[in-house]
């Protein structure tokens, strides 16, 4: 999701730097999710739709996910306005899995014994925090959002593992949504540029 670039300063060393095909990856995600997860369409939809403010958040986040598949897809130059609601999209998915792992597993007595399954939540609540302080501090804006476009096949590759991945979390081991969230987040901000680059690698390569 992010790549940690060198800068004179040494202070910019550690402000992440995010691709359009990462964002648009949690953009599939989410999308995927509501389709296959009952559970994720109604607790995300009372979660957002029980008041004004939870209907604006909706709004903004509708909108960074509408210019995350916008840009995958196109070769148009992003606006700062648009890096905006794509940045806010990007904190404001990875509090919401960190919040709903930690609420699921503290209030359900049930379920308390799965702690191990906290792990992915707590690193995208961390993160988020991360860069929610980030943004507060000034050193987090839309510049963050890279312009380079990505490649028709790196989004067709993203998109075939993620959905495997989610299928795999939610009809095999039958994960609660937020995990399976949580881990699909973990693969693109960890996994997916590494696994891009071998593919991009791979591609280039000339048969001897």
């Amino acid at each position: 999701m992010n790549t940690f670039e060198n800068n004179s300063k040494p202070a910019k060393n550690f402000v992440p730097s995010f691709d359009e095909l990462a964002i648009f990856c949690v953009s599939y995600s989410v999308i995927f999710l509501f389709v296959i997860n009952d559970v994720f369409r109604s607790e995300f939809s009372s979660y957002l739709l029980t008041n004004i403010i939870g209907i604006l958040l909706l709004i903004m986040i509708s909108i960074g996910m509408a210019f995350s598949v916008f840009h995958v897809l196109s070769s148009r130059k992003k606006t700062p306005i648009e890096k905006r609601f794509m940045l806010f999209f990007i904190v404001f998915m990875n509090l919401t899995a960190g919040f709903f792992g930690f609420f699921y597993v503290v209030f359900d007595a049930v379920r308390a014994s799965d702690f191990y399954s906290l792990i992915f939540p707590i690193w995208n609540f961390s993160y988020a925090l991360y860069l929610a302080a980030l943004m507060r501090l000034h050193k987090l804006d839309e510049t963050a959002i890279r312009d380079e476009n990505a490649p028709f096949y790196c989004t067709i590759f993203s998109v075939v593992l993620i959905s495997v991945i989610l299928l795999i979390c939610q009809f095999y081991f039958q994960l609660y949504w937020v995990f399976s969230f949580s881990i699909a987040l973990f693969y693109v901000s960890i996994f997916n540029q590494f696994l891009i680059g071998l593919v991009k690698t791979v591609k280039h390569v000339k048969p001897s």
